[in-house]
C-alpha cells in the first residue's frame, strides 16, 4: 500500500521548488548596490578646524546684536563646509585693545575680528589684504562702506553691514507750539536752526526749572552724528545715545532727535509713545557736499600660518555677502553693503527712509566715496 501524501505537505514542496528556481534571480535583486548619501554631502575642504570671530560691538543695531545675527545663520555656512566650525565670541573694545596693544601670543588672538571706524586698536600689519579676493567684486558693494576699507591698493577688511541717521521728530510737540513741518521735504539747516531755538525753552515747577529742547544728539566714542548738523548753536549734545533717548524718548522734553536706527525700534516698543505722533525725515543735505556716516560694520582677517586655512576664512566672508544674508540683516535694523540686494524696507517706512537717504552720504571717518573709484579702479 502506498504511503498517501497530505496535501499540506505537497504544497510545502512546491513552495520549495520555486525557492529553489528563482533564488539566483531574488539574490541578484538583492546584491543591487544602492546609490550612496555621498554625492548630496558637500565635499570637505582641504582645511578644517575652528574659526575664531571677535566680534566687537562698535556699531549699534537698530534690534538685537550682530553677534546673535551671525550665530543665527552661521549653521549654513558650517553645513557647506563639513569639518569647519565658527566660534563668535562677544569682546568689549577695552578688552581687545589690550590683547592686541600689549603684544598677546597670536594663539590667544582671533582669526577674525571687528574693527574699529576710528581706532587703530588692531595694528595694521596683523591684518590680511583681502584685495586680491575682492577685486571684482567692488563694484557690487556699496561705495562708501569701501572707502572705510580701502586704502590705495588695499583692503584692509570686509564692510558687512550698514547702520545711519534720521530726523525724529515729536509733532505732539511741534503742533502744540502750532509749528507744521513738512516731512516729506527737506529741511535745511537755517530752517533747523530756527525750530531748534523756537523750541528750546524752559518750565518752571515750584522750585524746580525744567529744560525743554528743540533738538538734541549724542556723540560718543563711536557714533557721531554731530558732524551732520554742526555749527548749530542751539543743540542739546549728549556723550551718549542713551541721555539722548532718555530725554527724547523717556521724558519727552525733546522735540526732536538725530540719531540711529535704534530709534526706530525704540519707538515702536516704547510705553512713553504708545500714543506720540512720531515721524522720521532724511538728514538735508542742502547747503552741504554730503552726509557723513560712522555706522559701518567691518571685519579684519588676520595673518594665517595656513594658506587653506586663510581661503576658508576667504569663503566665510563671501558667504556674509551673499543675498540671502545681506537680506537678513533686517533682523537686527541694518542695512546691507551689496547692492545687489537693493531695498529691503520697503514695507517699513520708517526704515525705508533712512535706507532711501543712504545714498546721499559721502563722508566717512577713513575718508570719502568719490576717491574709491580712483583707489579700486572700480567704476
Amino acid at each position: 500500500m502506498k504511503p498517501k501524501v497530505k496535501p499540506f505537505t505537497l504544497f510545502l514542496w512546491l513552495c520549495l521548488v520555486l525557492l529553489f528556481i528563482l533564488s539566483p534571480i531574488i539574490v541578484s535583486k538583492l546584491r543591487t548596490p544602492i546609490e550612496p548619501l555621498e554625492p548630496l554631502m558637500p565635499d570637505k575642504p582641504a582645511w578644517t578646524g575652528i574659526i575664531t570671530i571677535w566680534d566687537i560691538p562698535y556699531i549699534k543695531t537698530g534690534t538685537g546684536s550682530s553677534i546673535s545675527w551671525i550665530n543665527k545663520h552661521v549653521r549654513q555656512f558650517e553645513k557647506a563646509h563639513p569639518g569647519v566650525f565658527v566660534d563668535i565670541k562677544s569682546m568689549t573694545p577695552e578688552r581687545a585693545s589690550m590683547y592686541f596693544q600689549q603684544g598677546a601670543d597670536r594663539d590667544l588672538l582671533p582669526d577674525i575680528v571687528s574693527l574699529s571706524p576710528y581706532e587703530e586698536i588692531v595694528p595694521s600689519d596683523m591684518l590680511i589684504d583681502i584685495m586680491p579676493y575682492f577685486k571684482t567684486q567692488l563694484k557690487d558693494m556699496d561705495a562708501l562702506a569701501l572707502a572705510q576699507v580701502v586704502d590705495g591698493k588695499n583692503m584692509k577688511g570686509l564692510p558687512y553691514m550698514l547702520g545711519g541717521y534720521g530726523l525724529f521728530l515729536n509733532t505732539d510737540i511741534l503742533n502744540a507750539k502750532d509749528i507744521e513741518i513738512e516731512t516729506d521735504v527737506e529741511i535745511d539747516a537755517k530752517t533747523l536752526e530756527n525750530l531748534s531755538k523756537t523750541l528750546t525753552y524752559k518750565v518752571k515747577e515750584g522750585k524746580r526749572e525744567i529744560e525743554y529742547y528743540g533738538l538734541c544728539t549724542y556723540k560718543d566714542r563711536y557714533s557721531n552724528p554731530l558732524v551732520n548738523i554742526e555749527g548749530m548753536s542751539s543743540i542739546k549734545v549728549y556723550p551718549s545715545y542713551y541721555d539722548a533717548w532718555e530725554v527724547f524718548g523717556k521724558s519727552k522734553r525733546s522735540a526732536m532727535m538725530l540719531a540711529n536706527t535704534r530709534t526706530v525700534y525704540n519707538i515702536r516698543s516704547s510705553d512713553k509713545l504708545s500714543d506720540a505722533n512720531i515721524e522720521v525725515i532724511p538728514l538735508s543735505v542742502l547747503e552741504r557736499d554730503g552726509l557723513f556716516n560712522d555706522q559701518i560694520g567691518v571685519y579684519g582677517l588676520l595673518k594665517q600660518d595656513e594658506t587653506e586655512k586663510e581661503k576658508i576664512c576667504i569663503e566665510f566672508f563671501k558667504w556674509l555677502m551673499n543675498n540671502e544674508i545681506q537680506e537678513s540683516l533686517k533682523e537686527i535694523g541694518m542695512f546691507p553693503v551689496s547692492k545687489g540686494t537693493g531695498y529691503i524696507y520697503e514695507d517699513d517706512f520708517f526704515m525705508h527712509t533712512i535706507e532711501d537717504s543712504l545714498k546721499r552720504y559721502d563722508f566717512c571717518p577713513n575718508g570719502q566715496k568719490g576717491d574709491v573709484a580712483d583707489k579700486a579702479k572700480i567704476e
